[in-house]
């Protein structure tokens, strides 16, 4: 797009990127098994969340999971949070260093 027209493509959603976060993660499961795909979806959670509001927080949250099913929930209630614009709650109200508990998860 950007080669052709010299324009941005719009960010996907953040519906978009959960729903490729969990597709990603599925193949993972599928391919590597429980164990390795969680602990490499670490990572690739950290990127596909880069510079969404309190990212930082969320990385430290998916670092320290365990299972699947776990990652899977994670994954879509933060993107709730997300989605809601944060329940008027983001970086910025905080200084972006203060945790925010959004339905008992912490952001």
């Amino acid at each position: 797009h950007y080669l052709d027209t010299g324009e941005l493509p719009e960010r996907p959603t953040a519906d978009e990127v959960c729903n490729t976060i969990l597709r990603h993660a599925q193949m993972e499961l599928e391919l590597k098994g429980e164990y390795t795909a969680v602990r490499e979806m670490r990572k690739h959670i950290a990127w596909y969340t880069a510079g969404y509001p309190r990212s930082a927080a969320l990385r430290r949250k998916v670092n320290e999971i365990e299972d699947f099913e776990t990652l899977k929930e994670t994954v879509q209630q933060i993107f709730t949070v997300i989605q809601s614009g944060c329940a008027g709650k983001c970086a910025s109200d905080s200084g972006g260093n203060m945790p925010i508990r959004q339905n008992g998860l912490l952001i």
